[in-house]
């Protein structure tokens, strides 16, 4: 079932990282142009709340399947079968979680630039 499981997951991988890799560009590239405008004070006023939720968010995410990735790697042993299946299914996790940490890091870049801008 876990072999499965892993094979589906594989192929959301694929969607998730072609649709957030371009998403994490987008949000720094977005955000950066932002922190350039004449009004970028007014725009981190508006933006800095929500830009805070997503890191609050993909923070809890993060954890949440490094927690799962922590608890998985410790079935490892049980069997050569279950070694396999695990190992399948922690690559799949890893793909999900370094395109989560790709946004993330675009969200806490922007955070960064918007820290930055001065009232005017």
């Amino acid at each position: 079932m876990l072999d499965s499981y892993s094979r589906q997951l594989d192929k959301k991988c694929a969607d998730l990282e072609q649709i957030g890799d371009p998403l994490a560009e987008g949000i720094h590239e977005w955000l950066k142009w932002i922190s350039t405008l004449p009004n970028r004070w007014v725009a981190k006023q508006e933006l800095d709340g929500s830009l805070r939720d997503m890191l609050k968010a993909t923070d809890a995410a993060l954890n949440t399947i490094n927690t799962y990735l922590t608890i998985f790697e410790g079935i490892r042993g049980v069997s050569r079968d279950m070694n396999y299946a695990v190992n399948a299914h922690l690559i799949s996790m890893k793909r999900i979680r370094d395109v989560i940490e790709k946004i993330r890091k675009s969200s806490s870049d922007g955070l960064l630039l918007f820290e930055a801008i001065e009232p005017q």
